[in-house]
């Protein structure tokens, strides 16, 4: 499930603004392009982010390094922006660099 069954190749769809290069069956998989898909640095991971009604939320692991990170956030009245170092939405990119702050700590 976690092997590649798609990936972006200029031709073959669209990357849903810079996040999206690699699928799985059902799984996203990070590639971790510069200013696109990162979720940890330097760190190969699979998951599923998920946007509905002003909710967003993801889950995202890691299976060499055993860690990885899942969060639900509600609703805002403003729409979300991107974040400034991935594709990602700003809250979600806060998340990520807190939680791998905490990982490296431990």
């Amino acid at each position: 499930m976690h092997a590649p069954q798609w990936a972006f190749s200029e031709q073959n769809g669209d990357t849903y603004h810079d996040l999206f290069f690699a699928w799985g069956l059902g799984f996203h998989l990070i590639t971790g392009r510069d200013s696109s898909d990162i979720v940890f640095d330097h760190q190969d991971m699979v998951g599923h982010p998920g946007e509905a009604y002003g909710l967003i939320s993801d889950l995202y692991f890691d299976m060499d390094r055993q860690n990885g990170i899942v969060f639900l956030t509600n609703g805002s009245l403003q729409p979300y922006a991107l974040g400034e170092r991935s594709a990602f939405y700003r809250p979600e990119e806060a998340v990520f660099q807190a939680a791998q702050r905490f990982l490296s700590m431990n």
